[in-house]
This record gives C-alpha cells, structure tokens and sequence, in this order.
C-alpha cells in the first residue's frame, strides 16, 4: 500500500452500453435514468423500509443508534470502540448505554461539537463477553460506526461496521462459516427494557439443522448463539443461513466470525440485513492474484430460486461475465467469482437478481493477502428498496489515520454522467479534498478514489455526487485491507 500512496487518482470507466445489458438480465431499478434527482418530502405516517444503515430522513428530538457488539472480556489487543461524529452545525449531547456488560459504568454521557467527533473505547467502559452498544443523540442525528480491533503479529486487525438506527423482529445472515476451528457466533442485543423471546434457525445443506427457539434476550442484555456448538449447532459446515426472528418486539443482530485456514481469516463483526430482496448491489470486488471473492446466497423461502450475479467490470462486453445459480428452498449458494468465466483480472462491482422477483439474502466475502495475513470481510448488498429510492449523498463517521489508494468504491447507478465530490467535515464546515472535486462519473460506472491529504486523515468524510451512487470504502487492517460501506444520506428518486 504505502508504494502508491502518491499515485494519482484513477477513474475507472465501464462499457457505456453496460446499463442495456442490467436492465435486460436484472430489471434496474425504477427511474434509473432520470436526469435530475429530486428529493422526496418526508412522509410522517409512514415508517421507513427495512434498508442499510443511514442517516435518518427526519430528525426528532433525539436519534438512536444501535451497534452490534464487540468482545470486551479484557483480552490483551482484543476490543473495540465506537465513533460519534456530528456533522451538524449545533453542539449535540450523546447518551452511550451498554448492553450486556457484567461490570463498569451503565451509561456515559458525552458532549459531541459541532461537526466535531469522539471515539469510546466500549473495553475500557465496561467488560463482557459481548458489549453492544446505544448510542442515542439528543438534539441530531449525528454518524456512528463500530470499530472491532484483534491482535495480530504485525498489527492490528480492524473490522468496521455501520450501526443502525433500526430495531427489527427478523434478522438474516446469509454467511456462516464453521468449517474446521473457524469460530461463528450470533449477537442478539437488546436495547429495550422488557425480555424480547427470539428464535434461531440454522440453514444447512441438509436443511434446518437445528432451530434454537424460544431464548430469552433480557432488556439492557445480549444472548449469544454459537453456530458451531459441538452437538447443538452447524459444526464444520462451509454453508449455514441464520435467521433471527423475535416473537414479539425488536433486537439488533450481529455475527462474528473468525477463522485462520486456506480460505479465510482474520475475525470480523457483521451487521446482519433486516430485509429480503430480490436484487442486491455490490460497489466493491476484485478479481486479482492475492483476492478471493464469493457471493453468499441465502434463500428464506420455501421454493427454489434462479438467480444471475452480474459483474460490472472496464473493457467487457454486456452480458460477458455472469454466473447463474440455482438456490434450493431454504438454502444456500454460493458463486465463486475467480471460476466465473469471461470476467477478467481487475475491479469490478456486482449486482445479484433473482430472474422471478423472488427475494432472498445475499453477502459478499472478500478475502485478501498481504504478506501472510488474510483478512476476510462479509459484508450484505445494498438491497432494492420497496420505494425505488437511492441515495446521492455518502458519510463516513472518520476517514483512515494513514493515506491509502484507492480507499472509496463509487458505483454510478444512473444511467447518465455524473460527477462525485469528496469533503472532510471540520470546524470550518466541508473542505473539499484536492484532486477529489467534480471528478467525472460516466453512466453505470464505477470509480476508485485514493485518500491521499491530510485533510481527509482521522476526519468525518462526506461523499456528494450530482446522481445517485453506491459507497464502499477499503480501511488498512494489519497488512491488508478490509471493506465496509459508507453510511447512506437520505435516498432520493
């Protein structure tokens, strides 16, 4: 990484015609086309879809975040923080609470800047196998991501998550590896005070293995579930679906998952999706030596389904690279993207649809190598949502501490030319960053920005493009990188 941090941005344009080819194999979403956004007025009687994390398209007195949780059993190296950043023009107090803690302080109360920041340490505030974490906003909406930190030889290894401003009563997990000694939990958190009940159901090859129902998450609490329990769970399976469902009320839910084999490695922390669709994008991907990709596919339902992976990659012909999967009823799939003929070497970015509008749950693993490390991130699609609407604007809560090329993944989901724009957030409002401004975006295309100034290091980041887009970012972790999404702005038509 560090002999390219002064290469020069680099834009990477795809096939113009690309677009006739996803609107005939996947049905691109309603109005891609269309010229001018505009922004939708805020509808009070209606709540939100289930979507990806975002900011809230209508601020309130106060906003709550919820995080999935991080180890906090005071381990040497082993922890986690979580990032507050106020991007607003007004000073904003934070309430953090912290679930699931079996000692430290309940609850912390900070006082956040104007376009200001703060990192809690979660270890240093509390202990337990598993912290979650609320974080409620008084007077804002504010940004905040879950940071998960593990030791290794030659640094440390860092796995980032969005939170959600969503509770839900169902959760799925598409990617749940336990083969050999790899390690695969689900955290369920409760941020309510009444004891929500929840089922858990594994999906394996040989069908629903094993269904754990009826387990208590108390209110302020975590429950953990180990899918690779010996004699209770899916032990040394390379596909399980998890599905999370509370009888009654909400939970937030999250995986962790770690294994160190030829396959896999390094641990990561996962937000699960709240939502099934039927066509699910990905900005991010790489078929290149030292790069392993897969795509996940999780059917929920009841009869099989036919879906198309479609790549979205320079200088190939439409309709060149796909694969397609039959995905058996309540089951998974997966499509290995370095067997997947026609793609060639280089990024590239994805979308998953099914061919009937039948819906289910896709995840990405991407592993990479860096001088020995693997560091594997899973990471869902963005998901159709059920109002057609996408966003335009991108944050992340802090950039990364050191340069780094090719940091954000930007996928142009119009079908004309756009421009994006990157700023740092500071005392002085939005700066844009050199280099960054007005760079051209050609229509069903993607574009690779390094983040190279001073300016954009350790600071809150906003992604503004003049169409709507797609933002995945690349943070060094040990020797290698891992992969995250940006928190979405308010979608738009």
């Amino acid at each position: 990484m560090s002999e390219r941090r002064h290469r020069r941005l680099r834009v990477n344009r795809r096939h113009p015609v690309l677009v006739a080819m996803v609107v005939a194999v996947v049905v691109i979403i309603t109005g891609v086309s269309r010229e001018d956004p505009e922004p939708v007025a805020p509808v009070f009687s209606m709540a939100e879809p289930a979507w990806i994390p975002s900011v809230p398209a209508v601020t309130g007195l106060s906003t709550a975040w919820y995080c999935p949780g991080v180890p906090a059993s005071g381990d040497t190296g082993v922890g986690g923080s979580v990032v507050i950043t106020n991007p607003s023009e007004a000073d904003v107090r934070a309430r953090i609470g912290f679930l699931g803690a079996v000692d430290g302080g309940a609850e912390r109360v900070v006082d956040i800047a104007a376009r200001g920041r703060v990192s809690i340490d979660v270890d240093a505030e509390a202990t337990g196998d598993w912290v979650a974490v609320v974080v409620e906003i008084v007077g804002g909406s504010g940004l905040v991501e879950q940071r998960m930190f593990h030791p290794s030889t030659d640094a440390t290894l860092v796995s980032v998550t969005p939170c959600t401003t969503s509770l839900a009563g169902e959760w799925y997990l598409a990617d749940n590896y336990t083969v050999g000694e790899a390690r695969n939990v689900v955290v369920l958190s409760n941020p309510g005070t009444d004891t929500v009940v929840a089922d858990v159901a594994l999906h394996t090859d040989d069908g629903i293995r094993t269904t754990f129902t009826g387990l208590p998450v108390p209110g302020r609490g975590v429950r953990v579930v180990d899918v690779a329990a010996p004699g209770a769970g899916a032990r040394d399976d390379e596909r399980v679906g998890v599905i999370v469902r509370a009888v009654r009320g909400g939970v937030v839910v999250g995986r962790y998952q770690r294994a160190d084999d030829d396959v896999r490695g390094a641990p990561s922390m996962s937000l699960a999706v709240p939502t099934t669709a039927a066509q699910w994008w990905f900005a991010d991907g790489d078929k290149i030596p030292g790069v392993a990709e897969r795509f996940v596919l999780f059917n929920t339902g009841t009869s099989d389904i036919e879906a198309s992976v479609v790549y979205l990659a320079e200088g190939m012909d439409p309709g060149t690279a796909r694969a397609s999967v039959i995905v058996p009823a309540g089951r998974v799939a997966t499509v290995d993207s370095g067997t997947v003929s026609g793609l060639p070497e280089g990024a590239h970015g994805a979308v998953v649809s099914t061919l009937d509008s039948s819906e289910l749950v896709v995840e990405r693993v991407l592993t990479r190598y860096g001088d020995g490390q693997r560091v594997s991130s899973i990471t869902p699609g963005v998901p159709v949502r059920t109002d057609g609407l996408l966003p335009t604007t991108w944050w992340i809560p802090a950039g990364p501490a050191v340069p780094v090329d090719r940091a954000l993944v930007v996928l142009n989901l119009d079908n004309v030319e756009r421009t994006v724009s990157v700023f740092a957030v500071g005392g002085d409002g939005e700066v844009p960053i050199a280099g960054l401004s007005d760079v051209v975006l050609p229509a069903a295309s993607r574009v690779d920005l390094d983040l190279l100034s001073e300016v954009s290091l350790n600071q809150p980041l906003v992604v503004r493009s003049t169409g709507r887009i797609l933002v995945e970012r690349r943070l060094p972790s040990a020797t290698s990188v891992a992969s995250a999404w940006a928190i979405s702005g308010v979608p738009v038509r």
